[in-house]
């Protein structure tokens, strides 16, 4: 797998950002220069302009307001030129009459005989190729910037080296880079996060070991259960054998596999997924293009909230398989992916005017309406409950098509507006209630409950209580839901719920009905573009059946957790400290903990004592002040870290603490206990656990922080805590 060097993506992503912000512009004066934000339609228009600003106009009443189509636009046409040159440098970009790869240069001159601009000829040229990407009559891309705006965009494009885009993963890095200024813009503000701000909030590119840790212990796993020889074996260095593995309702040939990844991104998952697969089945003996073929149409199937990432999910796919031999003459098979975060913005009136008076697609297009109006929040977390009278989907599909043909050529707006939403929302309704994959994988968003619009909290408690804490444990829960019986699921996902008290519910309903197979505790810096110790990740593997007295958790851990980088995790993965847990004992630690590590039969402390006062000096009034009441730190006085109060940079940074380099008054009022004030009076004598440590904290160029001290009360007067 050839994957960006540090350098080359930090370059790619400073060429991405000021894209976006060059293409943003040049979007909103297109759209003004046309006259497309005033009501009146101004008199110097040509008959085709004006037909160019009637459709924009509808298509900004689909999309819901003038930013989201001045952002429309600048996605499109950056991303036109940009597939383009990814076609280009890889010898994909073929010449419709002459069937042979053509160059950006090739097409400038081509172009300059036609009168056009050189990225209209390649994306003519990559239409024949990938028409749901490249679409001609898109009036997005129809629309013509000024000469000054597409040349600071070719300027951008041009800077590039052509090896970036030979590499596997720059499709997904530049959509991330994409969402930066976004992303940051909706941090600052505060708000909280639904509808279009999950995507540019949540999008974390899936590091490659993660990826082939998790399908290389499903998929791969099942591949060397039914061929243990296989000479594949060597390549899958993360394949854990000690894991309790049961494929007894796989199928036994690839071909016959069923493989999702329900929040797919740019692809990652599928590109490693399509990989493997094309190896098991020309193993089995299957021409190179029969597997490509087949893999595309049968095998992977990929879901989405964003309609950007499935283009270029989809764009992913379709590279691979060319790279990987599949001829640019044969038609290879549309990917199977879906976006389902079309959000309806139509009024219910006009929403149902688009089944043209068929009764039955009418009333499945209302049973609908409410579960997809905010599709956007939702995603892959819709759920559609089974019914017997449940109409298939190419019924609909067939019926919604003709009624929109019908409603259409009558100039119907709505029709125009919002039919391709309708058409979205039946497709993404297909995929929604299926539950007949054999492996899912996913990295879902992370999002915590204290994030979470008012809507999706409300969903998320109905549907997914257990997991209602974070949108990536709710992920936990619907994957199952797509799994057949005894089908995994596997996931990238925050490892605070293996321990935290707030998922203790989550925990029992898993330990208690599903088995786990594998867990791998990856700590801090798991992701390298995130720096500190703010995202700590698990990888887990789900099987979707009851465990037994005997099922075992193979659990790979870190046994000093603050030294985890990148590189380290990758070797942990491959030569890990591992240890094998019963999963049902799991259910006898305080509070159901999922505990990776090896734990002793004494008696818990909380046996013995409580926690009353939370972590405290207990006395703040005379052992803190804050820094700003000194012109300088000193006589005993050190920084001292707290809970931050509010999302802030230096938040939890303002406190001082008189620590006397542990020889004070505070070091001796926590040795021998003291009278600590609650908040109904003084209590007992109470014992500080854990004295006082220092933290080094980069903040403050390495200096030292202590950090706080709980304190506890005995149960009994007969119990000594000294």
């Amino acid at each position: 797998m050839t994957v960006l060097e540090k350098s080359a993506r930090n370059q790619l992503d400073k060429a991405v950002q000021a894209a976006r912000r060059a293409a943003t512009a040049g979007a909103d004066r297109a759209l003004r220069a046309l006259a497309v934000d005033q009501e009146k339609k101004p008199a110097y228009l040509t008959p085709e302009q004006a037909e160019l600003r009637r459709k924009l106009r509808i298509r900004c009443r689909g999309l819901g307001s003038w930013q989201d189509l001045v952002r429309a636009v600048a996605y499109e046409q950056w991303h036109r030129m940009l597939f383009a040159r990814f076609l280009a440098e890889n010898g994909l970009l073929i010449h419709p009459e002459y069937r042979a790869p053509v160059t950006l240069d090739e097409c400038a001159e081509i172009a300059r005989g036609r009168g056009l601009d050189q990225w209209e000829v390649a994306a003519e040229y990559a239409a024949g190729m990938l028409p749901g990407i490249f679409q001609q009559d898109d009036p997005l891309l129809l629309l013509k910037y000024a000469p000054e705006d597409r040349a600071a965009l070719q300027e951008i494009l041009a800077g590039i080296p052509a090896e970036t885009f030979r590499t596997q993963d720059a499709l997904g890095w530049t959509y991330q880079f994409w969402q930066t200024e976004e992303k940051a813009t909706v941090n600052r503000s505060g708000r909280k996060i639904e509808g279009a701000d999950i995507c540019a909030v949540t999008q974390l590119f899936t590091e490659p070991y993660m990826v082939q840790f998790l399908l290389q212990n499903t998929l791969g796993a099942w591949w060397l259960d039914r061929h243990p020889e296989s000479p594949l074996r060597a390549g899958w260095v993360y394949c854990k054998d000690q894991v309790q593995h049961d494929f007894s309702a796989f199928p036994k040939k690839a071909g016959d596999l069923k493989i999702l990844d329900p929040a797919c991104g740019s692809g990652h998952f599928l590109v490693e997924v399509f990989h493997m697969l094309l190896a098991m089945r020309q193993e089995e003996g299957e021409s190179l293009e029969a597997a490509i073929a087949g893999i595309v149409r049968d095998n992977l199937h990929g879901l989405e909230i964003d309609p950007r990432c499935i283009q270029i999910a989809g764009f992913a796919v379709a590279m691979e398989a060319w790279k990987a031999g599949f001829s640019t003459d044969e038609y290879l098979p549309l990917p199977n992916l879906a976006c389902v975060g079309l959000p309806i913005r139509a009024e219910k009136a006009d929403w149902l005017k688009l089944a043209a008076g068929d009764g039955l697609l009418e009333g499945e297009l209302e049973k609908y309406y409410d579960l997809f109006k905010n599709a956007d929040s939702l995603g892959s977390l819709i759920q559609i409950e089974e019914s017997r009278t449940l109409v298939p989907g190419e019924v609909l599909m067939r019926k919604l098509e003709k009624a929109l043909a019908k409603e259409k050529a009558t100039g119907d707006p709505v029709a125009e507006a919002f039919g391709e939403t309708a058409s979205g929302v039946l497709k993404a309704v297909q995929y929604l209630r299926r539950k007949d994959f054999h492996i899912v994988v996913t990295n879902p968003p992370f999002l915590g409950r204290n994030r979470q619009s008012d809507f999706i909290k409300d969903f998320c408690k109905f549907k997914y209580s257990a997991g209602k804490k974070d949108l990536s444990t709710c992920f936990i829960e619907r994957e199952k839901k797509f799994s057949i019986w005894t089908g995994y699921y596997a996931i990238v996902c925050p490892q605070y719920w293996l321990n935290l008290k707030r998922y203790e519910d989550l925990r029992f309903k898993i330990l208690n009905q599903q088995k786990m197979l594998l867990i791998a505790q990856l700590g801090p810096g798991a992701f390298e573009t995130i720096n500190g110790e703010v995202v700590q990740v698990a990888l887990i593997v789900f099987l979707n059946d009851s465990p037994s007295e005997n099922s075992t958790i193979s659990a790979l851990y870190r046994s000093n957790a603050h030294s985890a980088q990148t590189i380290d995790n990758e070797q942990m993965l491959i030569d890990p400290e591992g240890l094998k847990l019963n999963q049902l004992n799991q259910l006898k630690n305080p509070d159901r903990r999922i505990l990776l590590g090896t734990v002793d039969n004494t008696s818990l402390f909380e046996n013995y004592a409580f926690s009353w006062q939370g972590i405290k000096t207990s006395d703040d009034l005379r052992f803190c002040r804050k820094f700003w009441e000194f012109f300088e730190i000193r006589g005993g006085w050190h920084r001292f870290q707290r809970g931050p109060i509010k999302t802030n940079l230096y938040s939890g940074f303002e406190d001082l603490i008189f620590w006397e380099d542990g020889q004070g008054d505070l070091t001796s009022i926590c040795q021998k206990g003291a009278a600590f004030r609650g908040k109904s009076g003084w209590g007992k004598e109470g014992i500080a656990v854990g004295l006082i440590n220092t933290l080094p904290c980069s903040l403050y160029s390495g200096e030292k922080f202590a950090s706080e001290i709980a304190v506890v009360q005995p149960k009994s007067d007969a119990v000594n805590l000294q």
